[in-house]
């Protein structure tokens, strides 16, 4: 499972970045950049709760 966890944070800033590629011109930038760091915390968090219930 930790393995399935650690490829979604891994490619998770790929996954943004193609997103952000992707908005339509005039796409707020704050509305993106809020919900990229909810990701980006999201999945450290998921990242560190796998640590926690399975560790390696």
């Amino acid at each position: 499972m930790n393995d399935i966890i650690d490829e979604v944070v891994a490619t998770t800033p790929l996954a943004i970045e193609q997103v952000g590629n992707q908005l339509p011109k005039g796409f707020p930038a704050s509305v993106f950049s809020s919900i990229t760091a909810g990701l980006e915390t999201a999945s450290r968090s998921l990242q560190a709760a796998a640590r926690v219930v399975s560790p390696r």
